[in-house]
């Protein structure tokens, strides 16, 4: 996220800064290898009425090639002029403090004390650190080019010296959700204008703004043990150990008219992370930076229509079987009635009234064949019946559950009503791993068009 407005003022300074390296270049008389980059630490203006020394006074001081005229010397009094390998990173370290990025990380409320650098002073190494590309933080002070070496680039994010790498540890290790949700917001209100240039193109046209809702998978070494939310899941390779991030980024015009996209806010969830429970949070942070659209209640009203009619065949279907079950035990009630009267005949019976006692034997067997049989039936009976009451609390949630979610949309409109608006056109383009029917018309009842990849015949796109 914070690349994007960074990079954007690399381009423009390259584009100021480098017909100035051309000029330099063509007063040279003999073409050499091209020296580092050289950046004059800041110093005092010139007064005025005094000449500015050229930074190309080093360039002249060679003698003349043979059979040209030499030029005057020009005067080497000055600043001292560094070397530094971290260019681009001291044009984005001075843009970050001209749209007030550090000064908004200064701002934070960190707790530590203060020696030689002040909390704030390791968050924003932090920072420069990811800008650097590098991949582990101890790079700030060790590595092929740390950047605790080049006092420039410190200079230019407003320090003398980059801290220790330790003390970066120490100070992340420390910080919990609270601080991080302060980071978070701060960024937000410094990109904010960003964001809306981006943004008012489309609005200017009245067309509508174009988001990607994206899950990028972040796998870490499966050895590590300092990573306490990572979990298994699919990665870029397979089945791996790390991270899911969670990305909302605009598909917005830059000031040149370019298409540029520029990153709305994301948050890391474990790997083992399902799309569906992301799905809340991406909407969240889209409307909390680009506006609500309109909400379409009819649509839902559409599913609540089905869902009610499901819940009310679910409640015929447990009536049915209640029915069934009363018979049933009825029915038992019948069979295990006759059992003492059938053995009572029997018992009554004299020794030669023997067809007699075979009838009764018969009737008894026939009894007790009944009273099992119904038995089992009355067990299978009560497991349908509970099956079907389970699925009937399901169905009367699921009721519920869009009643409520009727009512928050009606509130939804209702709300820009009163602020005489009429919302934000919004599509949203997400990954095929969020795709379901279920999600896609949740999506549109809450006022975004959506495109997928389609993943299933039930698959809107």
């Amino acid at each position: 996220m914070l690349s994007i407005p960074l990079r954007l003022a690399l381009g423009i300074l390259v584009f100021v800064v480098v017909p100035g390296l051309g000029a330099l270049a063509r007063r040279r008389d003999h073409p050499t290898q091209e020296p580092r980059a050289q950046v004059p630490p800041p110093g005092p203006l010139p007064a005025a009425g005094t000449s500015n020394p050229s930074p190309t006074s080093a360039l002249s001081d060679r003698p003349p090639a043979p059979g040209t005229k030499a030029e005057p010397s020009l005067p080497t009094t000055g600043p001292t002029v560094t070397s530094t390998t971290h260019a681009r990173l001291i044009l984005d370290g001075q843009f970050a403090q001209r749209i007030g990025l550090v000064s908004a990380l200064r701002e934070l409320d960190v707790p530590g004390k203060t020696v030689r650098h002040a909390p704030q002073d390791h968050l924003i190494t932090a920072l420069a650190n990811v800008l650097a590309g590098h991949h582990q933080l101890q790079e700030i002070s060790r590595g092929d080019n740390p950047l605790r070496g080049d006092l420039s680039l410190a200079q230019a994010w407003d320090q003398e010296q980059f801290p220790e790498v330790s003390g970066v540890c120490r100070q992340l290790h420390e910080a919990d959700w609270s601080q991080a949700e302060a980071v978070r917001e701060q960024l937000r209100r410094v990109f904010a204008p960003y964001i809306s240039l981006c943004a008012g193109p489309a609005l200017a046209r009245g067309q509508r703004l174009v988001v990607d809702w994206d899950l990028t998978p972040k796998q870490i070494t499966t050895e590590a043990k300092s990573e306490p939310f990572a979990a298994y899941g699919h990665m870029e390779d397979g089945l791996g150990k790390g991270y899911q991030w969670a990305e909302v980024v605009l598909r917005g015009s830059g000031p040149d008219g370019q298409d540029r996209a520029a990153s709305l806010g994301g948050f890391l969830c474990p790997g083992n992370t399902h799309p569906d429970s992301c799905l809340k949070r991406l909407q969240a942070i889209t409307e909390a930076t680009l506006g609500r659209p309109r909400r379409r209640p009819e649509l839902l009203g559409i599913r609540l229509a089905l869902a009610q009619r499901q819940a009310q065949g679910r409640q015929e279907q447990v009536s049915a079987l209640q029915a069934k079950q009363s018979a049933e035990q009825t029915r038992l009630g019948t069979w295990t009635s006759q059992l003492p009267a059938i053995e009572e005949r029997r018992v009554g019976r004299r020794a030669d009234q023997q067809a007699l006692l075979a009838r009764d034997e018969r009737a008894k067997q026939a009894a007790v064949k009944h009273l099992a049989a119904g038995q089992k039936r009355l067990e299978a009976l009560r497991g349908r019946l509970a099956e079907a009451n389970q699925a009937l609390v399901r169905s009367q949630g699921m009721v519920d559950l869009l009643q409520a979610r009727l009512v928050r949309l009606g509130a939804d409109n209702a709300a820009l009503d009163a602020g005489q608006e009429y919302g934000v056109a919004i599509e949203v383009n997400v990954d095929s791993q969020f795709g379901g029917s279920e999600m896609v018309a949740e999506l549109r009842e809450a006022g975004y068009e959506v495109t997928t990849k389609a993943i299933s015949p039930a698959t809107m796109t």
